[in-house]
């Protein structure tokens, strides 16, 4: 067991794959006096596993990995953690208001060929407006902040003219970018677009196009961390108040203190705004803490004694603007006898025309909810599942949610200052990513930010430089 009062030269709070991947970093430079102080009885953050009957798992958390996401693969190859494909092979289903149509390739443009076209149009629209959009050091500027006063709701209802082109733009808003098209400032979409590429790189992360899993699940990048790490990890220690001073810093877990000269902050604003921080944070980081809301929705998993749907020619994606799940697709790992689709739908954020309704209350009716989706995508055999089972990350501790939501006037306000270093604080967490936010990606380039920033002001002090911070 560690003293009461310890001193090492970093802390990172957070034992989620942000905060390992800084603390792997940091002791791969050299920094090896290091502590990660995590609130949970395990380390995963937003990545975990649930079991099934047959000893197999689903993930409940983070999980895709895209042909775009490089940092992530390439510390999936570093750990010697393989991935395996998902079945794309069949058509895949879209229901619009109760009309089911199967269709081939990545979006349903022949489901609606007038609505589709109304989509396409668009689609080059934004494509064009977010070229225009001329990165972070415009967000000062009049027209950034025209920008981020709108919704991405009111740039979709100006620039379609068709029901399909609306519900298509609100399930890749909701299921991509982190809430519905009323949710999101269209600064926020301009700025992502910006970042990943473009919408061929958007549509691509919500196809399925080329996705894989980890094996083992997401889960099994920080476990091996942390074996790595070894005792430097500490669990059931939830971070109570964070204190600097000219030299060092003082972290206060139930019944200790923890000294350090520096501390990686790896969790998302939102859930870091619980951390009593003296002094204050500057109000870049105040801002996010207190107006970035997590996405309420849950991840569902439905298990068969087979998949089913492939003798019907089917892949297992679906998208619906009726069904409880807006998106679903086949999450069958090869060789695997037992078939299993996953889908995601939305916890609450009251009604949408173009989205369906939020998740029933009641267990029972969610479940009845969802199958009968599913049979009306797939026909009656998706209403006997060997199992069945759902996550919503807004029950877990320690945790306010999965994605974030970047509303309307939350860029400017807080300036591109929001993942900078606070006096000897500095921020990891998939949310201060400035690249794929919210997902597996923006984790592993945010806590290798975070490390490189430590790593750095450490080597200058070494050097007898003083610190700039």
């Amino acid at each position: 067991m560690e003293p009461e009062n310890s001193t090492v030269d970093v802390i990172v709070v957070g034992a989620g794959l942000s905060g390992l991947v800084s603390a792997r970093r940091l002791v791969q430079a050299g920094i090896t006096s290091l502590r990660v102080l995590e609130a949970r009885d395990r380390v995963g953050g937003r990545t975990k596993l649930h079991r099934l009957g047959n000893g197999r798992y689903v993930e409940e958390g983070g999980q895709l990995v895209g042909p775009e996401y490089k940092r992530l693969i390439a510390l999936g190859e570093e750990l010697g953690v393989s991935t395996w494909p998902h079945n794309e092979r069949g058509k895949a289903v879209f229901e619009r208001r109760g009309r089911v149509i199967k269709f081939s390739g990545s979006m349903p443009w022949t489901a609606d060929p007038l609505g589709s076209a109304d989509f396409a149009r668009s689609l080059l629209r934004l494509d064009r407006l977010g070229k225009r959009y001329r990165g972070d050091e415009a967000l000062g500027t009049p027209e950034a902040a025209e920008l981020d006063a709108l919704t991405f709701a009111s740039w979709v209802n100006r620039s379609t003219k068709s029901a399909t082109a609306r519900t298509l733009w609100a399930i890749i808003a909701t299921l991509t970018l982190g809430g519905t098209p009323g949710d999101l400032s269209l600064l926020f979409v301009l700025r992502h677009l910006r970042a990943i590429g473009g919408v061929e790189t958007l549509l691509a992360s919500l196809s399925g196009g080329d996705e894989r899993s980890f094996t083992g699940g997401s889960a099994e990048l920080s476990l091996r961390m942390a074996a790595e790490l070894g005792d430097r990890v500490v669990l059931d220690s939830p971070t109570l108040a964070i204190r600097q001073y000219d030299d060092h810093v003082e972290v206060d877990t139930p019944g200790r203190t923890h000294h350090a000269r520096r501390v990686v902050v790896a969790m998302s604003p939102s859930d870091r705004a619980a951390i009593s921080v003296d002094p204050q944070l500057p109000l870049p980081q105040r801002t996010m803490g207190e107006r970035m809301s997590m996405l309420h929705a849950y991840k569902v998993h439905v298990v068969y004694p087979e998949p089913f749907w492939r003798r019907q020619g089917l892949s297992g994606a679906t998208m619906s603007d009726s069904a409880p799940l807006m998106l679903t697709f086949d999450d069958t790992p090869p060789g695997e006898k037992q078939g299993v689709l996953v889908g995601f739908a939305r916890g609450d954020g009251g009604r949408s025309v173009d989205l369906p309704d939020p998740m029933p209350t009641d267990p029972v009716r969610r479940r009845e909810a969802v199958l009968a989706g599913l049979a009306r995508a797939f026909g009656e055999e998706a209403l006997h599942p060997d199992e069945y089972h759902e996550m919503n990350w807004t029950e877990e501790r320690w945790t306010t949610g999965c994605v974030p939501t970047w509303p309307p006037g939350l860029l400017t306000t807080s300036g591109p200052g929001y993942a900078e270093p606070a006096g000897r604080l500095h921020f990891a967490g998939s949310e201060t990513s400035p690249r794929w936010a919210g997902s597996l990606e923006g984790a592993v380039i945010a806590g290798e930010r975070a490390a490189a920033e430590v790593a750095a002001l450490a080597t200058a002090e070494a050097a007898g430089v003083p610190a700039s911070r």
